[in-house]
């Protein structure tokens, strides 16, 4: 009888000590007014872009999918850390005047353009860890997901 007891006990101790170890995640409501987000987490405003051993790099999205909206957003974070590492910078100007008319009423239109674009060459971005999340939800019932990654400066090629 007493081993029974024992057991039962030792059954109860892990049982509760198991339970006690699962982790939830309880999301925060996005506080929003007019229009602008008020909950922006401190971690993803001031976040340092390297040190002695890491690079970092923030991003944010959101999606209705939670598993999506992770993946596009460090998605977004490896391309805005490519960007800094491999990113080429263009500018094209365009001007085009055009005479209209005939013989001596003629009359100019012209148009100018100024293209900037933004080419990220390949960028091999393996081994990167993700740092920080935090998701909120939504008034209208989706993800608003923050991540910060971090990539080894020695991975670096």
């Amino acid at each position: 009888m007493k081993n029974n007891i024992k057991l039962n006990c030792i059954l109860l101790i892990f049982l509760l000590f198991f339970l006690s170890c699962s982790k939830t995640y309880e999301l925060k409501k996005e506080d929003t007014k007019s229009g602008s987000v008020k909950t922006t987490p401190k971690w993803y405003l001031s976040s340092k872009k390297e040190d002695g051993k890491w690079m970092y790099e923030t991003a944010t999205s959101i999606s209705p999918d939670l598993e999506l909206g992770q993946k596009k957003t460090i998605l977004l974070a490896k391309a805005k850390l490519a960007d800094r590492l491999n990113g080429v910078l263009q500018n094209k100007t365009t001007l085009s005047i055009v005479e209209i008319g005939k013989n001596n009423n003629l009359s100019i239109s012209s148009e100018s353009k100024d293209e900037i674009i933004n080419i990220v060459t390949d960028t091999i971005l393996e081994n990167y860890l993700v740092e920080r999340t935090e998701i909120l939800r939504t008034k209208e019932g989706s993800y608003r997901i923050y991540i910060q990654i971090k990539f080894l400066k020695e991975n670096i090629e």
